[in-house]
């Protein structure tokens, strides 16, 4: 049932599109454009509900994915009930549909560093500004925690060549190559990321970010 549900949510967002480009046609600029759409980012824990659509997610995410780490049902909910990690189950919608769950992260605490285990989001929402929101949750959280750096690794296949810079575009420094998965990379290094907490400057996004659950930390907030 969840995954018909965002079945039919994928659809009639493809169909919206129509009318999100007729009003991209009439705004005076691409930021009143996305001001216009109003959306609604809403960011939750991973919970049994939405465990079938993350492992969906996870399993056939392979352009906009950074490490293309496969995780089943079974995966998913030990994430879940993990101290160490943290899940988030992102959605969208605004004023013409539903997008539905678009984004998964999972996030692995290492004391002063947490590690960006996975990070994968839906083509269908490009350029909206969900990155930068997703970014500026993640450091509040890590900060409210008493984190001092963010960690991102990117490890290239021969199909996410389009996140090949996501690191860099999100102001994260270079740190060394690493060893990527056995039979997966195209020739390129895999390479690491990181960001200070401290000090962070949130990217300017024009949505409105609402948690579903207290647990996962922040208040509700818009550019």
């Amino acid at each position: 049932l969840p995954l018909t549900a965002e079945d039919r949510a994928r659809a009639a967002d493809y169909q919206a599109n129509t009318e999100r480009s007729a009003m991209l046609t009439r705004a005076g600029s691409y930021e009143d454009y996305l001001t216009s759409l109003a959306m609604e980012l809403s960011i939750a824990p991973f919970d049994a509900l939405g465990r079938a659509r993350i492992s969906q997610l996870v399993n056939r995410s392979n352009q906009f994915n950074l490490t293309t780490r496969r995780y089943n049902d079974q995966d998913v909910e030990r994430i879940e009930r993990s101290d160490r990690h943290i899940g988030w189950q992102v959605r969208l919608k605004d004023r013409f549909a539903d997008n539905g769950m678009i984004s998964v992260i999972v996030v692995e605490r290492q004391g002063a560093s947490w590690l960006i285990d996975s990070w994968l989001m839906s083509c269908r929402v490009l350029q909206r500004g969900v990155e930068g929101a997703v970014l500026n949750s993640l450091v509040e959280r890590a900060r409210a925690e008493g984190a001092q750096w963010l960690i991102g690794d990117y490890l290239p296949t021969p199909k996410n060549g389009l996140v090949a810079g996501h690191y860099q575009s999100l102001g994260f420094e270079p740190m060394e190559a690493i060893a990527g998965p056995p039979g997966t990379g195209d020739g390129r290094r895999a390479t690491r990321w990181r960001l200070p907490v401290e000090g962070y400057e949130p990217k300017p996004v024009r949505m409105t970010i609402r948690f579903d659950n207290p647990a996962t930390g922040g208040r509700p907030q818009s550019a």
